[in-house]
């Protein structure tokens, strides 16, 4: 509710009321020489004109301060936001970049081993006789065949 004031209280059309009403009574507070003479009460509207210049462009100038505070505090919260979101765009594509890696070094292993599998099958494959034709040279080859993180 208190935004909904102060965005109100800043507008263009409330400032332009407010220097409106300023200047007005800027004019009305100095009055002319003959307009005093034919009228003397036009002092007492003059000093009063005086005040509510001196209240309108003191108002004036709180709202325009305020409303240029407002936006520099929303444009560095912008620029914070913006900083945010640069810094997690950079780490996702870090986070991509490496994860691209570690793919092509998976494929990799992949091919290696599809390649030694392949190896493998052609050289005992259809022959059931060559379950027990293994060697000592063999075994040891089938032994690296194995994955090293077991």
């Amino acid at each position: 509710m208190t935004d909904l004031f102060w965005d109100i209280a800043t507008s263009g059309p409330a400032l332009g009321v407010i220097a409106w009403i300023a200047v007005s009574a800027f004019v009305v507070s100095r009055p002319l020489k003959f307009i005093e003479r034919i009228w003397p009460q036009a002092y007492a509207y003059a000093k009063a004109a005086a005040l509510v210049q001196a209240i309108a462009a003191g108002l004036l100038f709180f709202l325009i301060g305020f409303r240029v505070a407002d936006e520099r505090a929303e444009r560095e919260a912008m620029k914070n936001e913006l900083a945010w979101k640069n810094s997690q765009i950079e780490t996702a594509e870090a986070t991509a970049e490496h994860a691209q890696r570690l793919k092509a070094e998976a494929e990799q292993k992949a091919a290696e081993a599809k390649g030694k599998l392949d190896e493998f099958r052609g050289k005992y494959g259809e022959n059931p006789a060559a379950i027990c034709a293994f060697t000592p040279d063999d075994l040891e080859w089938l032994r690296a065949l194995r994955s090293p993180t077991r």
